[in-house]
Formats: structure tokens, sequence, C-alpha cells
């Protein structure tokens, strides 16, 4: 796969509520509304689904960028001259992804200086939701963030003072580490919950984040997992459930005179791939991506 050829593509979890199921979804892939920001205008294109209807193993598409009325340069044969002409729906740049229902995963393209990969994931969330006309429906990516790096900075701080985390119910997949704040979730029919903590004067927030984590870094094993599950603090649990892709975290603690600020979003898995993917290759490698996640973590269905 020569270099020059190459793109950044990210990993998340599509998340969906209101009215919006897997099968909506999908149906809103394919006739997707379109969204005007600024003077550019954005929807899904080459929208296939791969598989079974009712069961689809995944879909691929691009989010397309465009102006609505441009201009393109063309030679004027007969005046030997170069002119502007007036064009529709000028097409600027289009991001690759495929959606594999078997993990909610998402795995999109970030293309520098047209759409990065925090506005692949506005406007992609803002189609989904003006194709339904904003009706009851919500559609979030999450990122998935990297253990490693996310441990790294944490282990930095001397010590935590905040805490905060936003997580929306996961499907189909959960963690041993978050799975009764899983059920608590769906106990209480909720569809969003915030949690937030803050150190009392002078002192830090008493938390196993770093030990937890490391569980799986280390590959302590599934049984090691377990006996610590028990006894995880609803505020790490939401934190990991977060980092998992199933919402946003943030944490600010002290490293020196210093007050660093640590988010769940600022530490995303990704990966390198084919600028103009085959379908089937990319969603061969996204897939590899989520299971190996899967196996680290411990996730079940």
């Amino acid at each position: 796969m020569p270099k020059s050829r190459r793109a950044r593509y990210y990993l998340g979890r599509v998340v969906k509520g209101g009215v919006l199921d897997a099968e909506k979804f999908i149906k809103a892939l394919h006739k997707p509304a379109s969204v005007l920001k600024s003077n550019y205008s954005w929807t899904i294109t080459k929208c296939r689904v791969f598989g079974p209807t009712a069961k689809p193993k995944y879909v691929y598409a691009r989010l397309a960028k465009y102006e609505p009325e441009g201009k393109i340069a063309k030679v004027d044969t007969a005046m030997h001259d170069e002119i502007d002409a007036e064009v529709d729906n000028k097409l600027i740049a289009s991001s690759p992804f495929v959606y594999i229902p078997q993990y909610s995963g998402i795995a999109y393209q970030h293309i520098w200086n047209s759409i990065q990969q925090e506005v692949f994931v506005r406007r992609f969330s803002e189609i989904i939701i003006e194709t339904f006309q904003k009706f009851f429906v919500k559609c979030e990516i999450d990122p998935i963030t990297d253990y490693r790096t996310f441990i790294k900075r944490l282990i930095e701080l001397e010590h935590i003072n905040k805490l905060s985390a936003t997580v929306s119910p996961p499907n189909p997949l959960f963690g041993i580490l978050w799975k009764e704040l899983k059920e608590y979730l769906k106990s209480r029919d909720i569809d969003e919950l915030s949690i937030a903590e803050e150190g009392k004067k002078e002192k830090h927030l008493r938390t196993n984040l770093i030990e937890l984590i490391n569980l799986f870094i280390d590959k302590k094993g599934e049984e090691a997992v377990n006996k610590l599950a028990e006894k995880v603090a609803i505020g790490d649990a939401a934190v990991i459930m977060a980092a998992d892709g199933y919402g946003r975290a943030k944490l600010e603690g002290i490293k020196g005179n210093h007050i660093i600020i640590i988010r769940t979003s600022e530490n995303m898995k990704s990966f390198l791939f084919e600028k103009d993917p085959d379908p089937e290759e990319l969603y061969e490698q996204a897939k590899a991506l989520f299971e190996e996640i899967n196996k680290e973590r411990y996730m079940e269905h």
C-alpha cells in the first residue's frame, strides 16, 4: 500500500436514540437529507448495503461536501481562452466510511483542511437528524479511546481533581467494568446520563482509573477484571464506558503547577488505510480492529 495513497481513519460508535433504530438508521443512509452550513452543503452518497437486508454485514458510503452553486475552469476552444463555467453541486471532497452493525461501529476518513475528524462527526449527525426532520431523533458518533495513549496521560498527573462523563445505553455490546452502570441505565429507561465529580478543597478524587485500565493493557486476564468489577465506582465506570465508545468524558488534574485537562475524545483509536478504499477491504480492516478491541476489553453481547 503506497504511503502517498494512505489516509487516517478514526473508529467510533454510532449512538442512536429516540425513534431511531438500526433499520431506520440504514434507511437514512440510503435516502439522506442535505444540510447547508455556511457556503457548503453536506449529504451522504454512494451508499451500498452488503449482506442480507434484514441483517446487513456492513454499509459503505461517503460523506460528501459540495457547493450548491460553484464554478469550474474550462477551456474555450473557439476563443482559445480559459473561462469559468457555472456548475451546480460542485463536489469539494467526500470521506469514505463503513458502518458495522455488529459493533455499532463506524470507521471514517479524516481529510485535512476539508472534512476533519471533528467535522465529519458533526455533519454526519446533523444529516441523520435532519433526515427525520429533527423529530425525536438522536444520532451521535462517540469516539473509542486508545487505552494506551489515555493511560500515559493519566499517569503523568499527580492527582485528579475533577471528573465528568456523559454516557448513553450501549447496543449491542457492554464492558465488564461498567456492566452494572449499563443495567442501571436500562432499568430506568435512561437515554443519557451525566455524571460530575469534584474533590473537596485541597483533596483529590479517589479514583482507580489507572489500575482498572492497566488490567487490560497488562493483560491480567478476565478473572482479574471480574474481581475488580465488583468494586468499580460509578464515576470510574462512566469514564471507562465513555472510553469504550458510549459517551464522552473529561478529567482535570494537576501536573506540577499546571492544571491539565484530558478528554477521551483526544485519544482516539485510528489507523492508516487506502485513501480511495475498496469497500470490502476497508470493512475487513475495521472489523479486525473492532474484534481486537472486544478481545482486549472483554466486551460481550
